[in-house]
């Protein structure tokens, strides 16, 4: 592709409770990615919306995403002029960082002439991130579920959004590095935590596929990852206690925090948690959110969308 075009990607919530590494849903939170081949070498990226100032323009994943795909394509790097317009919080939980990587790959993609199948957008996406949960859902839409065998080979499957579940993202004002929110993971687990994470799990996956979202109430909760990862989310823990009690099905932890995902199948008053917040200095962003059906897309003057990987 020798001209300009349009790209958006979505935000994703990670682990979804008991699917810890394994699971993820796509957010209709979008970052935007204008590319513009040149016949410059140079690959400089231009960042507005969250994280400006804190990308480096010659060095970052969109970048890296980028070289690797025409790497992988055995093709050279031709040049270009990424604008970022950034939506996706930072280090909190919704899914900036395989944002992107799908970006970058994205971009690729296109310029070298749509050359990447599904499977393979997919690989070159999860060597990157390091586990599929984040970046399925960036590619495909929808409720993905991952995992790889032992040659690193990906295998998935796309969930419909259930009709009638809506999602409330809890942003607070404080980051929360992945990096140290395994750090606090233990190296092992007892047999009872294993089997309750995987009937758990089981159970969401039904849930999840039969619309059956009174199950939720039950089947996302963990005992993998959030029992750790909660105590470094001050004021998280009690938000997610009262969003329980007004009515959510589930509020488990996104991906590695800081941020809460809350589901339900009922509007959610968000205005008592975000004065409870302010009331513990902690500056709170509540935003309801769809869970959309599509990944990452191209989009024309006219808002028409074309999917890249059904």
């Amino acid at each position: 592709m020798s001209g300009s075009f349009h790209l958006r990607i979505p935000g994703t919530s990670a682990n979804l409770g008991p699917g810890f590494d394994a699971a993820g849903l796509a957010l209709g939170l979008y970052n935007e990615l204008k590319v513009t081949p040149t016949r410059s070498a140079e690959i400089l990226v231009e960042v507005s919306g969250e994280g400006v100032g804190q990308v480096d323009p010659h060095n970052n994943l969109i970048i890296d995403a980028y070289r690797r795909t025409f790497a992988r394509l055995h093709k050279a790097v031709p040049g270009a002029r990424l604008e970022c317009l950034n939506r996706i919080p930072f280090a909190r939980g919704i899914g900036s960082s395989s944002a992107a990587i799908v970006a970058g790959i994205a971009a690729a993609h296109m310029v070298s002439g749509q050359p990447l199948s599904t499977r393979e957008a997919i690989s070159l996406a999860t060597a990157m991130d390091g586990h599929p949960d984040n970046v399925l859902p960036a590619i495909l839409g929808g409720i993905c579920l991952g995992c790889q065998d032992s040659q690193s080979r990906v295998y998935w499957h796309k969930i419909t959004p259930p009709e009638g579940l809506t999602a409330t993202v809890l942003i607070p004002d404080y980051a929360l590095a992945t990096a140290k929110a395994r750090q606090v993971m233990p190296d092992s687990y007892s047999r009872a935590d294993a089997v309750y994470s995987l009937s758990h799990y089981g159970l969401a996956v039904a849930a999840f596929m039969s619309g059956k979202l009174d199950l939720l109430k039950e089947a996302l909760k963990d005992r993998m990852h959030e029992p750790y990862r909660l105590p470094l989310m001050p004021g998280m823990a009690e938000l997610r206690q009262m969003v329980l009690e007004a009515g959510a099905l589930a509020a488990p932890v996104s991906g590695a925090g800081s941020t809460v995902l809350v589901l339900s199948d009922q509007p959610i008053d968000t205005a008592p948690l975000i004065e409870w917040a302010a009331s513990q200095d902690i500056s709170l962003r509540a935003l309801a959110l769809p869970i959309v059906g599509r990944g990452v897309h191209l989009i024309d003057d006219k808002e028409t969308e074309m999917v890249l990987w059904p």
